[in-house]
C-alpha cells in the first residue's frame, strides 16, 4: 500500500523548520539533527567530525514583531528544572554552541543584523554583532532580573532571577560573543518553509506532486526521532534518496544519429511526433529525448492519456516540464475513440506554453488506421508532421544488439550470427527488434535458419507473452495482473499485485452497497486486513520478468519496460475459456478495489481497451466492474469510472441504465466528505464536527507561490486546506490559481474552485469558462448551479447569462441531466434556493434538462408538479412554454417502455395555465391519440375537470376522442362520469341524458350497460391496478359514493366482492358494522371469509364493531363453531401479540373463546411473568442484605429457564409475540447464552409461519382482467 500518497492538509511549524535545515545544511558536512533534545531546544544540529559545532534551534510561532525584548525570552529558556544554564549562558560560555531562532513574527530594525539570508552558505560561524543591540540586550536581562516576583513565586522562579541578576552584571562582550552567534529567520510560518522546500526539491528534479508526500513521510521520521532522542538526519537521507527520481532515459540507451535533429525540432515546434513500425525504438527514442531534458532540469512524466498531458502542460506553474505520451490512440489497433483522442493531442501541439515540450511515440499503422490514410503526409496535425524512425545505420544497430545480448546472455555464437545479419537484413536494424530478440533467443532452435531469427525479432509480444506464462507456472496471472494495475506512468507495488492475483473476497476500497453516514468518528483509511505476499513461486515468476527486462522495479513499483511488451500482457486478458474470463474478472474487480490510489485509478484508466479485450466474451463484465468503481473511495477511481459509464452509455446493460441517474447522485460530493487525515485523500461517510477554514494569511504563502509559477504539489489535501479558505475569501482566488486547480484530477477539486469562481464577478476569463463548459460532471454542474442560483442578485447580466450558458451546455449529457432535475424540482424550497430563486435559471434549464434526462428517469412524485406551479406564479408564463413543450415530447417517448404516473401525466393543468389554445391542442392531441389507455385516461380526466376553461378546439378534440370506438374507450368514458361534477355535456354525448346518473343504481346500471356501469365502478374505487396508479380513483362523488353503498348492501351483484372491500378498506367503524347488520343470514358465510381474509391482510387494522355483529350473528345461526374452527386455522397469522385479541374481539365472550386456541401461550407467559416477579423478589431482598452474594441466584434461575425451555418445547406457543415476550424475560433473569439463541430460533419460527400465513391472503376481490386496457409499454416486452 502507498504510504504518505499526499501530505497531511498542515505540517507542524517545527517539523518543517527541520526538514529545511536538514536538507540546507546536508552540502557541509555530516552532523546528527536531534528534535526536542533532552535539556535542549526544539532542535539541534551537531557536528562532530574534528572540531566540535552544535547549532541550537528555537521554533516560534508567535505573531506580531519582536524586538530585544522577545529575544531575551528565548534566549532565558532554561533546562528543565534547572536554574542555570539558560541558552543565553551557553552562548556567552560555550564557543562551539549557536543559535537559530525561526520566527513567524516580524524582526524590529534592531534585530536586523542578526537576520540570516536564504541559501545558506556553509556551517554556522560567529559575524560581529553591534555593540549597541548587546548593550540593550544587557539592559533588558537587568530589567528581567529586577522584575517583582509574584507572592506565590517558587523557589525555582526566585533562583532563576537571581541567575539573570548574575548575567546582568557580565560585561558587554559576553553578550557580544554570545549576539556574534545568533542568527534569526522573520516571518516563517509552516506554509513558507513548505513553499521553498517545493522549490528547492523540484531543483533536485523531484516530481511536484511527490513532493508533500515525501515531507509527509520525514514529518514520520521526526516523529520517531523525537520518541527516541535519536539523530534524525539519517533516516531523512535514506528517505530522500529512496524518493529521488528516476531517470526515464532508457539504460544503455545507443544514439541513433539524429539526436541533435530531434532536439531542435523540440525547440522549435515544443512538440515531437515520432511514428514507425513496431519496435523501431520509438519509446526508447522518446524516452531518450525526454531523459536528456530531465537532465537540464524539465520535469517529466509518461503516460498514455492525452487529457492527462493537457493537464500536466498547460497548468500555469512556472516550471518547465516534458511529457512523454506513448500510443494515445492505441498500440495495437485504434481505441474506440481514437479519432477524438487524435483531435485532442492536434489541439494541444497548438498551445503548448514556451517552457514545455511534449513527445509523442506512436504506432504507424494505428495511425494510419485512424486516419484512413495512404501515407503519414496526411496525418499531419495543423502544421507538424509525423517524424517515423527509420532502420538505423549498420553499426549501431550492430552495437545496440551486442548490448541487448550481453544483457539477456545470448551464446556467443548467436552474438556473432545476428552481427553479421544485420548487415544484410533491415528487418534486424531496429532497436525494439533487436532487444525483443535477445529476450526470446531462448525459444529458438539450437541453431536456427536466418529467415527463423529475422521472424522471431518482428514476431508478435502476444505470443512472446503467451509463451512466458507457458514456460513458468503463475507468470499468466502476474502479466495479466500487472496490464490491469499499471499505466505507462505508475507500477504497481508487490502487495498490490499480490492482492489482484489471490487476494480473496476482500474489496478493501470500496464502500458498501448500503454505507452508514456517522458524525464525530473518523473512518479508517482503506487498507488490507493483512499485507499481502505473493507466494514463492510469483515471487520466481517476478524475478523471471525482470531478468528477461519485461518488468522492471522503478521506485518499488513493478512496470513494463516498453509499450509493446505491455501490449503483449494486454493480449493474455482476452480469454480462451471459460475459467480465463473469471479469472481477469475477480482481478480487475480487485485491482479498482485495491487500497493503493494509484493502482485503483491505473485499474479504472485501463477499462477502456480491458473492454476490448473482452468484447467478445462479456462486454457487461467490464460496464458491471466499472459500476462497483463508482464506489470507490478514492474520488479520482471513482470519477474515471463513471466517465468511462458515461462514454459507453448507450451500451449499458438495461438494469444499469435504470441506475444511471441514482448514480449521477451518488457521485456529487463535496470537499468536506474528503478524508485526508491519513497521507492519502478518501472519501468518508464519517465526518468530524466542523472544522473551522485556516485564516487566510496562513494560506497566502501557497496563493504567492501559485501567482508566482513556483513549484508547488496542490495534492487533494492542500487543495482542500486553500479552497475551504478561498471559500470564505473568493476574491482572493486569481486567474492563475483557479486555472491550476481546474487541472486536478478530482472533479470535486475542479467543481469546488468552479463554486468560487462563479460566485462574483470576474473578468478575461474565457478559457476558464470554456473549460468549464467542457467538465461536465455531475459534481461540477451541482457545483455551478447551486452558486449561480445563490449568487444570481450580485452578478451583472452578462456573468449571469455566461455562467449559465455553461450550465445549459452540461444539461445536455445525461448525467449531469440526472442530477440538475433532481435540484430544479427544489427550486421553490427556500431552505435550498432562497426565498426568491432566479426563476430564469429554472426556465431556461428545464426544457434542456427534460430533452436529455436518461429515459429511465421520471416525475414520479409530485415535486416536478409543484415547482411548476410555483414556477408558473412567479414568471411570465410564455417563459414555461419550452418546459411543457419539452415534458409532452418526454410523454411521448416513455411510453414505450414505462408505466407513467399520475405525477408525470399531470401536463393539462400547466397547459392551461400557460400557454394559449394553439400552443396546447397539438400537444393534447398527441397525448390522446397514443395508444396507453392510461395516459388517455389522465389527460381525459384533466380535461373533464377543466371542461369550462377549455377553448373550443380543445372541447371539440375531447368529445372526437371519447366518441372513438377504441377498445379502451369504455375507460375514457368511466374517467368522466365518475367525476366529483361530471360536465353535463360530456355525460350526455356519453349516455344520451344529462341526468342519467340521478337516477337509482339499478336504473344506472341499465342506462350505462354491465360493461361501462362496472368499469365506473372499478374505476372510482381504483381496483385492480393500474387504475389506483394514475389517481383517477375516489373523486368523492356523491353518486358512486351511494352505488358502492348499494352493491356492497346486495351479496348477488357480481360487483358485491369489490364493494365491500372498498367499504371496509374506507369506510367508517360504524358503516362496516352497519352494512353486516344488513347482509342476509346466507351471505353471511362469504361475508365471513372476506372479512377475514381483509383481517389477515391488514395489520392492526381491527374493525372490532364489524367483528362483534359478525360473530354474534353467526352465534344465532349456528354458524359461530364453524367460525372459530376457521378462525383457529389462521390465527398464527391475525396475531403478533396474545393482547391483540382483546383489540380484535374486545367482548369477553368471545375473547375467552379465542383465547382458548392458545393455551400454551397462556400457560408459558403465565410461568414466565412468575418467573420474573420471584426473580426481582429474590434480588430486592437480597440487595437488603449485607454481604449477600447474588451468584449461587443467578445459577439457580439460570437452571429454571433451561428447564422452563423444556417445557415450551414440549407445548410451544403460536403467537411469535410470546416467544418474544419470553426471551425478554429470560434474559433479564440471567439464562444462557445457549438458551436465549434457542428461544431466538423457536421466535423465529414462528414469524416465519405468521409471514406464510399472511402471504396466502389478498385483502381484496379475486383478480380480474382489464378488459380493454392497453398497455402501451408492454406492446414491447
Amino acid at each position: 500500500m502507498d504510504i504518505a500518497i499526499i501530505g497531511p492538509e498542515k505540517f507542524a511549524f517545527q517539523d518543517m523548520a527541520c526538514i529545511e535545515l536538514a536538507l540546507s545544511f546536508r552540502p557541509f558536512g555530516p552532523f546528527a539533527l536531534v528534535p526536542e533534545p533532552t535539556g535542549g531546544e526544539d532542535a539541534s544540529l551537531t557536528w562532530d567530525d574534528g572540531a566540535l559545532l552544535t547549532l541550537e534551534v528555537q521554533v516560534k510561532g508567535a505573531k506580531g514583531s519582536a524586538g530585544v525584548a522577545e529575544l531575551l525570552d528565548y534566549l532565558v529558556h532554561y533546562p528543565s528544572r534547572e536554574v542555570t544554564g539558560s541558552l543565553l549562558q551557553r552562548l556567552m560560555e560555550q564557543d562551539d554552541r549557536h543559535a537559530l531562532f525561526i520566527l513567524t513574527a516580524r524582526c524590529t530594525d534592531d534585530l536586523t543584523p542578526l537576520l540570516l539570508a536564504r541559501p545558506l552558505i556553509g556551517r554556522p560561524a560567529s559575524r560581529i554583532a553591534p555593540r549597541a543591540l548587546a548593550e540593550a540586550l544587557r539592559n533588558e536581562v537587568s530589567a528581567k532580573a529586577a522584575t517583582k516576583p509574584p507572592k506565590n513565586a517558587s523557589k525555582l522562579t526566585l533562583e532563576r532571577l537571581a541567575n539573570l541578576e548574575d548575567l546582568a552584571r557580565r560585561p558587554v562582550a559576553d553578550f557580544e560573543r554570545a549576539l556574534a552567534k545568533i542568527a534569526l529567520r522573520e516571518q516563517e510560518t509552516a506554509e513558507t518553509i513548505e513553499v521553498h522546500l517545493h522549490t528547492a526539491m523540484r531543483a533536485e528534479r523531484f516530481d511536484t506532486l511527490s513532493i508533500r508526500g515525501i515531507l509527509a513521510r520525514f514529518g514520520d521520521l521526526l516523529a520517531e526521532s523525537k520518541r527516541t532522542r535519536s539523530d534524525a538526519l539519517g533516516p531523512i537521507l535514506t528517505a530522500l534518496a529512496a524518493h529521488a527520481p528516476s531517470a526515464l532515459g532508457p539504460h544503455g540507451y545507443l544514439e541513433r544519429g539524429i539526436e541533435a535533429a530531434l532536439e531542435a525540432r523540440l525547440r522549435t515546434d515544443r512538440s515531437l511526433l515520432i511514428t514507425g513500425p513496431p519496435r523501431a525504438g520509438k519509446s526508447w527514442t522518446a524516452r531518450a529525448m525526454a531523459g536528456q531534458l530531465q537532465r537540464d532540469g524539465f520535469e517529466v512524466r509518461q503516460g498514455s492519456f492525452v487529457e492527462e498531458a493537457e493537464r500536466f502542460l498547460t497548468d500555469p506553474m512556472g516550471a518547465e516540464r516534458v511529457y512523454v505520451l506513448d500510443d494515445p490512440i492505441g498500440s495495437r489497433e485504434p481505441h474506440t475513440d481514437a479519432n477524438a483522442r487524435l483531435a485532442a493531442l492536434g489541439a494541444l501541439t497548438e498551445r503548448i506554453p514556451a517552457n514545455r515540450r511534449l513527445i509523442v511515440a506512436q504506432t504507424e499503422q494505428v495511425l494510419l488506421q485512424t486516419k484512413a490514410a495512404p501515407d503519414l503526409i496526411a496525418c499531419g496535425l495543423g502544421g507538424r508532421a509525423w517524424l517515423r524512425l527509420e532502420p538505423l545505420p549498420v553499426e549501431r544497430a550492430e552495437a545496440i544488439w551486442r548490448s541487448a545480448a550481453e544483457t539477456q546472455l545470448v551464446p556467443a555464437v548467436g552474438v556473432s550470427r545476428v552481427a553479421e545479419l544485420i548487415s544484410r537484413e533491415p528487418g534486424l536494424r531496429d532497436p525494439g527488434a533487436l532487444a525483443y530478440l535477445a529476450q526470446t533467443w531462448s525459444e529458438l532452435s539450437h541453431r536456427p535458419l536466418d529467415a527463423e531469427i529475422v521472424l522471431q525479432a518482428r514476431k508478435d509480444a502476444s505470443d512472446f507473452a503467451r509463451t512466458l506464462a507457458m514456460q513458468t507456472p503463475g507468470l499468466s496471472d502476474l502479466l495479466t495482473a500487472s496490464a490491469l494495475a499499471t499505466t505507462a506512468s505508475d507500477g504497481a507495488a508487490a502487495s498490490d499485485l499480490a492482492f489482484i492475483i489471490s487476494g480473496g473476497n476482500d474489496r478493501p476500497a470500496l464502500a458498501p452497497k448500503v454505507d452508514v453516514v456517522t458524525i464525530g468518528h473518523s473512518r479508517p483509511p482503506p487498507s488490507y486486513p493483512s499485507e499481502p505476499l505473493l507466494s514463492e513461486q510469483q515471487r520466481h515468476g517476478l524475478e523471471v520478468l525482470q531478468r528477461r527486462r519485461v518488468i522492471e522495479d522503478r521506485d518499488g513499483r513493478y512496470n513494463f519496460t516498453h509499450p509493446y511488451l505491455r501490449a503483449g500482457a494486454q493480449a493474455l486478458v482476452t480469454p480462451d475459456i471459460p475459467a480465463d474470463l473469471q479469472r481477469i474478472r475477480t482481478q480487475l474487480e480487485r485491482a479498482i478495489a485495491c487500497p493503493s490510489p494509484v493502482t485503483s485509478l491505473a485499474a479504472a484508466r485501463n477499462l477502456r481497451w480491458t473492454r476490448s479485450a473482452l468484447q467478445c466474451h462479456a462486454t457487461s463484465t467490464v460496464f458491471d466492474i466499472a459500476h462497483q468503481g463508482t464506489r470507490s473511495l478514492f474520488p479520482a477511481t471513482r470519477d474515471c469510472c463513471f466517465e468511462f459509464l458515461v462514454e459507453f452509455a448507450d451500451l449499458l446493460p438495461e438494469e444499469l441504465r435504470d441506475d444511471f441517474p441514482c448514480l449521477s447522485e451518488r457521485m456529487v460530493i463535496e470537499l468536506e466528505d474528503i478524508d485526508v487525515a491519513h497521507g492519502f485523500g478518501f472519501v468518508s461517510n464519517r465526518y468530524d464536527w466542523p472544522i473551522a477554514a485556516s485564516p487566510i494569511e496562513e494560506v497566502q504563502p501557497y496563493l504567492d507561490a501559485i501567482e508566482d509559477g513556483s513549484p508547488l504539489g496542490l495534492d487533494l489535501s492542500l487543495s482542500r486546506r486553500i479552497l475551504q479558505t478561498l471559500d470564505a475569501h473568493p476574491t482572493a482566488l486569481t486567474g492563475t490559481a483557479v486555472r491550476r486547480f481546474l487541472r486536478a484530477d478530482e472533479a470535486v477539486v475542479r467543481a469546488t474552485v468552479a463554486r468560487i469562481w462563479a460566485r462574483i464577478p470576474r473578468y478575461n476569463d474565457e478559457d476558464v469558462l470554456a473549460r468549464l463548459e467542457g467538465d461536465a460532471t455531475p459534481t461540477m454542474t451541482t457545483a455551478l448551479l447551486n452558486e449561480l442560483a445563490h449568487s444570481w442578485e450580485s452578478l451583472p447580466k452578462e456573468r449571469r447569462e455566461r455562467v449559465l450558458a455553461t450550465v445549459v451546455a452540461h444539461a445536455r449529457s445525461p448525467s449531469c441531466a440526472s442530477v440538475l432535475l433532481s435540484r430544479l424540482v427544489l427550486f421553490n424550497r427556500v431552505e435550498r434556493f432562497g426565498e426568491q430563486p432566479p426563476w430564469q435559471v429554472f426556465t431556461t434549464l428545464m426544457p434542456v434538462v427534460i430533452a436529455n434526462l436518461p429515459i429511465s428517469v421520471s416525475f414520479a412524485d409530485d415535486r416536478f408538479c409543484v415547482a411548476i406551479d410555483d414556477a408558473i406564479r412567479a414568471v411570465p408564463s410564455n417563459e414555461l412554454v419550452p418546459v411543457l413543450d419539452a415534458w409532452g415530447d418526454r410523454l411521448l417517448q416513455r411510453l414505450d417502455r414505462y408505466l407513467l404516473s399520475e405525477s408525470e401525466l399531470a401536463i393539462v393543468d400547466p397547459l392551461l395555465a400557460v400557454a394559449p389554445e394553439s400552443g396546447r391542442v397539438p400537444i393534447l392531441q398527441r397525448l390522446l391519440r397514443v395508444r396507453d389507455t392510461g395516459a388517455r385516461i389522465v389527460t381525459t380526466r384533466w380535461l373533464a375537470h377543466n371542461w369550462d376553461e377549455l377553448g373550443t378546439a380543445e372541447r371539440a378534440l375531447l368529445e372526437e376522442v371519447i366518441g372513438d370506438h377504441r377498445v379502451d374507450q369504455r375507460w375514457l368514458s368511466a374517467t368522466i362520469l365518475t367525476l366529483h361534477r361530471p360536465p353535463t355535456t360530456l355525460v350526455a354525448v356519453l349516455t344520451g341524458d344529462l341526468d342519467s346518473l340521478e337516477r337509482s343504481t339499478e336504473e344506472i346500471e341499465r342506462k350505462l350497460g354491465a360493461s361501462l356501469f362496472a368499469a365506473c365502478v372499478h374505476m372510482f374505487v381504483g381496483w385492480p391496478q393500474p387504475l389506483w396508479w394514475y389517481g383517477t380513483h375516489h373523486s368523492r362523488s356523491p353518486i358512486w359514493t351511494r352505488v358502492i353503498r348499494d352493491l356492497a348492501r346486495d351479496p348477488n351483484h357480481p360487483l358485491h366482492p369489490l364493494a365491500f372491500y372498498e367499504i371496509a378498506n374506507f369506510g367508517g367503524e360504524d358503516e362496516l358494522a352497519k352494512l353486516v347488520d344488513e347482509l342476509p343470514d346466507a351471505a353471511l358465510l362469504g361475508t365471513f371469509e372476506r372479512l377475514l381474509d381483509f383481517k389477515v391482510s391488514h395489520v392492526g387494522d381491527w374493525r372490532q364493531k364489524a367483528w362483534q355483529r359478525l360473530l354474534a350473528r353467526a352465534d344465532q345461526t349456528k354458524l359461530l363453531d364453524d367460525f372459530v374452527m376457521r378462525i383457529d386455522e389462521e390465527l398464527d397469522g391475525i396475531l403478533e401479540r396474545l393482547s391483540d385479541v382483546g383489540r380484535w374481539l374486545g367482548e369477553r365472550d368471545l375473547l375467552v373463546r379465542v383465547a382458548r386456541l392458545l393455551p400454551n401461550d397462556l400457560r408459558a407467559l403465565r410461568r414466565a411473568r412468575n418467573l420474573r416477579t420471584t426473580f426481582v423478589m429474590l434480588s430486592d431482598q437480597l440487595a437488603k442484605t449485607e454481604g449477600a452474594d447474588m451468584t449461587m441466584a443467578e445459577q439457580v434461575f439460570a437452571t429454571l429457564c433451561a428447564e422452563e425451555l423444556k417445557a415450551l418445547k414440549a407445548a410451544p406457543p403460536r403467537i411469535f409475540g410470546t416467544w418474544d415476550e419470553i426471551g425478554r424475560i429470560f434474559e433479564s433473569v440471567g439464562a444462557t447464552a445457549e438458551v436465549r439463541a434457542a428461544l431466538e430460533g423457536k421466535r423465529r419460527t414462528a414469524v416465519k409461519r405468521h409471514h406464510a400465513i399472511r402471504q396466502r391472503f389478498r385483502g381484496s376481490p379475486a383478480p380480474v382482467a382489464i378488459e380493454g386496457w392497453i398497455n402501451q409499454a408492454r406492446q414491447y416486452d
